[in-house]
């Protein structure tokens, strides 16, 4: 611990927790438990006992000696996600991995609460998602894996055979879970596994896109073979194929050359130079007018802010601002290869409203907050000159969240080389940094159960 530059390294001798399952059993493709489209879906079913079940998920039913991965594998970090506890020592950000491993930060401290390290890779993680108690994340392999959000154990995992679409659907109803679609089908689970429904995408076709319609409907977007899309709308409660339609054929071929994004309960994609949305769950065509908004291949949506995207070309990196039916205006213009992320309030850790805007500057990286609809100043999170870029690298990715006094706090993870590392930044002050993900700091209790930082 360097108290004098407020560095706080970590670096604990607990292991590391092992949440694969270990052992030789067989891992089962999925793909043929799904209801028939338009049939309804399968009664609710329990997870099975410990062990694998029959449909490929795995449960955890007793903890394994932990085991690290094999020289060579990266821990380059590929998702993040914040959350916002009751408690100062809840405050957390959750950092997910290329080699499939999975970390939660204490944000008060940069202490690591636990650390899942894989004893083989499902892939790089795409995308970090948490409600109630549960984590759920999703890798390019195809892996969909649920963890205990306090202790880092895995609940259970499945494979979506072909691959499945990184974003997760937050579904109330009756059991207000969470629903993704795999490449082939749309499930919707309960926290503890129970798989709720399963239904399979009409006519074979390639899942692309969802989106959900608060309470009522998941909406989606698949391929066709013959090169036609396909958008459904399932009910929320059973599954059940409420009703389907041809999409516009521009929709069609922007999926099927891979130049769309999604964001919120649009899809956005270029045509001819100018931008359009495509509204999932109502079927809307937006054309934006290409004298305000610039085009590029460059679109990224701005996570956590279903409203915001970004563009780049040479000339700068440009915030864009969805409205409730689709429609596309330019909010702000910041430096190119500038960063986007989101902002989260101090009440109950909301996000969308504003976004965090990291720019590089003569004296290092600043990080301001702006208005997601109207680009509107909201301060400074951190200032040029708080962390070395020498020693750091640059910019990856950035989280701001607003303190209980009023200011804002940036989290950034850096890159320099092969070296990442993790920051808390605060106007001009570094208040920690950590470059372990994968060393536990918090102490066993003698039971089998991993303290966390605050509970110590």
């Amino acid at each position: 611990i360097a108290l004098g530059d407020a560095v706080f390294s970590g670096g604990g001798s607990g292991l590391a927790r092992q949440a694969s399952g270990g052992g030789s059993a067989m891992r089962l493709a999925v793909g043929s438990q799904g209801a028939q489209a338009g049939g309804g879906a399968k009664p609710p079913r329990k997870p099975e006992p410990p062990g694998r079940a029959k449909d490929g998920t795995q449960y955890k039913g007793k903890r394994l000696p932990s085991r690290r991965l094999a020289a060579g594998d990266a821990w380059h970090p590929t998702a993040m996600e914040y959350l916002k506890g009751p408690a100062s020592w809840q405050h957390r950000i959750f950092i997910g991995f290329e080699n499939g491993g999975l970390s939660s930060v204490n944000l008060t401290n940069g202490d690591l609460s636990w650390a899942h390290v894989p004893v083989s890779s499902h892939g790089k993680i795409t995308s970090i998602y948490q409600k109630r108690g549960t984590l759920v994340t999703s890798t390019d392999a195809g892996w969909v894996q649920a963890w205990d959000r306090d202790h880092g154990e895995l609940k259970w995992e499945r494979e979506c055979v072909g691959g499945v679409l990184p974003k997760m659907l937050d579904v109330g109803g009756k059991f207000d879970a969470f629903a993704f679609a795999c490449s082939t089908e749309v499930e919707y689970r309960a926290h503890d596994g129970t798989v709720v429904w399963n239904t399979v995408v009409p006519g074979g076709a390639t899942m692309k896109a969802t989106a959900t319609d608060v309470a009522t409907e998941v909406c989606a977007l698949a391929l066709n073979s013959s090169g036609s899309a396909i958008s459904f709308h399932l009910d929320v409660e059973t599954g059940t194929v409420l009703r389907s339609e041809d999409a516009p054929q521009e929709v069609a071929e922007a999926i099927a050359a891979g130049t769309e994004i999604t964001t919120g309960t649009h899809i956005v994609f270029p045509v001819n130079g100018t931008l359009h949305t495509y509204g999932i769950c109502d079927g809307v065509v937006q054309v934006a007018q290409p004298t305000d908004v610039p085009s590029t291949s460059s679109l990224q949506p701005c996570q956590d802010s279903p409203d915001s995207i970004s563009t780049m070309d040479a000339d700068g990196t440009y915030l864009l601002h969805l409205d409730g039916i689709g429609r596309v205006s330019k909010v702000l213009t910041a430096a190119p290869g500038a960063i986007l992320g989101p902002t989260h309030d101090a009440v109950h850790g909301a996000s969308g409203k504003f976004v965090g805007v990291a720019e590089l500057k003569t004296g290092g990286y600043e990080v301001r907050v702006r208005h997601s609809a109207h680009g509107t100043d909201d301060g400074v999170a951190a200032s040029a000159g708080a962390f070395q870029v020498s020693t750091f690298g640059a910019v990856e990715r950035v989280v701001v969240m607003q303190t209980a006094t009023g200011p804002y706090c940036a989290i950034l993870m850096t890159c320099n080389g092969h070296d990442h590392s993790i920051l808390a930044v605060k106007g001009s002050s570094m208040l920690w940094s950590r470059t372990s993900f994968h060393e536990q700091d918090a102490e066993d209790d003698g039971h089998g159960r991993r303290l966390l930082q605050g509970e110590l």
